[in-house]
């Protein structure tokens, strides 16, 4: 069990790491064309590949949250 639950934190780790860096370039990126991120109402992410990306990273951390929960409960 312990190795189980071992092994699904380094995967939220780098699943973390990677998605912390995703948000990093999407800022950078905004930056870079001259938007302002100031606003609450703007989005994180606008539509396109980083959108999609986004979305898939957050369930994949979503489900790796749960599998570890079972697993230490």
């Amino acid at each position: 069990m312990r190795k189980q639950a071992r092994q699904l934190e380094n995967e939220l780790d780098l699943k973390l790491v990677s998605f912390s860096k995703l948000c990093t370039s999407y800022s950078h990126s905004n930056s870079r064309e001259g938007r302002r991120d100031s606003s609450d109402t703007t989005p994180l992410l606008n539509g396109s590949n980083q959108d999609h990306m986004f979305e898939t990273m957050a369930v994949e951390i979503e489900q790796l949250l749960t599998k570890l929960t079972g697993v230490n409960g």
